[in-house]
């Protein structure tokens, strides 16, 4: 599993200020509270969080509090549902910082390093993933091959609408069965 980054990396936070800023004419770590330094911070704390940011190190990027950054999260559907010009401006936002924008270019060496060593790492956490969830399947597999041939005649024979009833009389058979 990815952990979560508790830390702001710089190139990435930059960039993402300056796309931020510019769609909403704002500057995002202002205290105003109009609507477009509001929502251009809310835009901003959902995709570092989907980043893998915590609220706690948004929330401090942005002289925030976690909470605020909670409280955008809770909110950000619904401003998307409503706002259309927010909706609008939300997704320049989105399509510009990831889809045009890699931050590999940005990076000095050290970070790049980082970088990869990094996704080193999570390619071993992610094929130990796989290999675990490869071997739950070939069990599962196993169970299902089993009973395939039984559940295969029940669903053949089953008459819709008596779904109740087989399962009642195939209790009572396997009760009988096994006593």
């Amino acid at each position: 599993m990815r952990d979560i980054v508790d830390t702001i990396i710089p190139f990435d936070v930059e960039t993402l200020t300056k796309i931020v800023n510019y769609h909403f004419e704002c500057d995002i770590n202002s205290r105003c509270r109009e609507r477009r330094f509001v929502n251009g911070r809310m835009v901003f704390s959902h995709m570092l969080r989907q980043r893998g940011y915590t609220c706690s190190a948004i929330g401090r990027y942005m002289n925030r509090d976690h909470a605020t950054v909670i409280h955008y999260a809770k909110n950000l559907t619904w401003y998307l549902k409503t706002d259309v010009v927010f909706q609008r401006k939300f997704d320049n936002v989105m399509d510009e910082f990831l889809n045009n924008y890699n931050p590999v270019y940005d990076m000095n060496k050290e970070d790049l390093k980082k970088e990869v060593f990094s996704c080193k790492s999570e390619i071993k956490s992610l094929h130990l993933e796989l290999s675990c969830l490869k071997k739950e399947q070939r069990e599962s597999n196993k169970v299902l091959n089993r009973v395939e041939d039984l559940y295969n005649m029940v669903a053949e024979r089953t008459r819709k609408g008596t779904e109740k009833e087989v399962l009642i009389k195939l209790n009572h058979f396997y009760n009988g069965l096994y006593h």
